[in-house]
């Protein structure tokens, strides 16, 4: 049976969330959500992003595992799970 590519992106977020670095944490995000990223990640207000600069500081890791669990299974969770079934 092939895997959809719905299934394997789904896959590969997971194993992004168990094994990934925050620095592929975060261009994961940011490459597929800019404004959650923008709102979240660095902590400015979405629409005074172009006039505060982002608070310096640590990123909470489970705050990009919960971000990239929300885009890996937006829109995708029932062809994914489909396919697993």
């Amino acid at each position: 049976m092939q895997v959809s590519s719905h299934a394997r992106e789904l896959a590969d977020a997971l194993h992004l969330i168990a094994h990934g670095d925050a620095d592929e944490k975060v261009r994961f995000i940011a490459e597929r959500d800019p404004d959650w990223f923008v709102d979240h990640v660095l902590s400015v207000d979405y629409t005074d992003r172009d006039a505060v600069a982002p608070e310096s500081g640590r990123i909470d890791r489970r705050m990009l595992d919960a971000g990239i669990a929300r885009i890996a299974l937006r829109d995708r969770t029932f062809d994914a799970l489909r396919v697993s079934a």
